[in-house]
């Protein structure tokens, strides 16, 4: 593998092993920061709506020559918000710690739409799609293991505390700054026989390309009824395992992490081992089988069924992103490429809170109600999923 692209993977797994150490517990700062439930929910809500409205301005900001520098900022100033984070907590600085807070969610988001971007600038290909989102994953769930672990815990006379993940992750991004630097990025672009009109990476002129774009189109639709299905299901898991099924929450957590390892597992094993020509069984495997489990659970409702139905939606997340997602991101070159991966996150985060909307209202009536819904946008994705893998192949 190149060298700088093993470079771009080790800022990736170190900036999401930042994150997921600190995030780990974020909820639990913020309470101990004199949150409420209700305002820690607020500003989740806040920081997601913000995250959308970034996208789009840094849609218009970012190009391929100037993505290296960006992406160097953005994860310095990360940096000093978690610095910042950890200097002031337990001051009651609220409205302060909020804002940082909500900066820090639109940068996290940002900075990971830039990583493949700049990999596909030095190489496009789909494996290298997956492999970037599985190295996050990957770090980002051993940090979950590992601040739990140490959570309570002292070495010597120090306690580990949320709080004290806040200034690991400090240094920790710092690191990723260094080993940025070192990535000749520059020499790749140049090479680059193509030519590209900077306005092109402007969300308003890919929305306005894409409607021309019956592929795109139909991916996008893919994803946002995806979205909804998944998050239906799991955007209030922990509420589920512990109210529901009656786990300790201690235990949910683990249950929770366990399969989030998995997922990472099976979907390394796809990349390597078992992944089929026929992109229609790739997707019954990772779409396909949740409507199955899905109807059994409805069926044949109980603790059993349905905790299988969750544990499956965990299980298969990572999976076979190289062929179901990564093609329609590598129809597109460079600035354009930016502007595509900056509109289907927007669409992203628009589902995302529909399926939380959603998962709130069907929880209220039963969690028949949350199999049944996610059932049917499961089957519309799929329908989106099959039609644009057709059209794709055609092409």
């Amino acid at each position: 593998m190149n060298k700088d692209i093993k470079r771009i993977l080790w800022v990736t797994a170190l900036y999401s092993f930042a994150g997921g150490l600190f995030y780990n517990f974020i909820e639990l700062w913020l309470l101990g920061n004199s949150f409420s439930t209700s305002e820690v929910s607020f500003i989740y809500s806040i920081g997601a709506l913000v995250t959308a409205i970034g996208i789009m301005v840094f849609s218009y900001v970012i190009k391929q020559k100037n993505i290296q520098n960006f992406a160097l900022g953005l994860l310095i100033i990360k940096a000093i918000i978690f610095y910042l984070m950890y200097q002031i907590n337990g001051m009651g600085f609220k409205s302060i710690i909020s804002i940082l807070f909500i900066i820090d969610f639109v940068i996290d988001t940002e900075i990971y739409i830039l990583l493949y971007p700049m990999i596909s600038s030095i190489k496009k290909d789909d494996k290298l799609y997956a492999t970037r989102g599985l190295t996050y994953e990957a770090f980002y769930y051993i940090a979950f293991f590992i601040s739990g672990m140490l959570i309570g815990k002292k070495l010597l006379t120090y306690k580990f505390t949320y709080n004290t993940y806040a200034i690991i992750g400090t240094f920790i991004l710092l690191i990723a700054v260094v080993i940025l630097l070192d990535v000749d990025l520059d020499k790749y672009i140049k090479k680059s026989k193509k030519t590209i009109n900077n306005s092109t990476s402007s969300l308003i002129k890919a929305l306005k390309d894409i409607k021309k774009d019956k592929v795109s189109i139909l991916y996008l639709l893919f994803v946002f009824f995806a979205n909804i299905s998944r998050f239906c299901i799991l955007a209030f898991t922990m509420i589920i395992f512990t109210k529901y099924l009656n786990f300790e929450s201690g235990f949910a957590s683990n249950l929770r992490l366990v399969f989030n390892i998995a997922s990472v597992l099976l979907a390394s094993i796809a990349l390597r081992k078992l992944t089929f020509k026929n992109n229609y069984i790739n997707i019954f495997i990772k779409y396909g089988i949740r409507v199955i489990l899905y109807l059994v659970a409805l069926l044949y409702f109980n603790n059993t069924t349905l905790l299988i139905a969750i544990a499956y939606t965990l299980i298969s997340i990572s999976s076979y992103t190289h062929t179901i997602d990564a093609p329609y991101i590598n129809r597109y070159e460079k600035d354009e490429q930016i502007a595509f991966l900056n509109l289907k996150e927007v669409i992203n985060y628009a589902s995302r809170a529909i399926g939380y909307l959603v998962c709130g209202l069907c929880i209220a009536v039963s969690l028949k109600m949350n199999l049944l819904v996610s059932l049917i946008f499961s089957l519309i994705s799929i329908t989106f999923a099959c039609t644009a893998s057709y059209y794709i192949n055609k092409k």
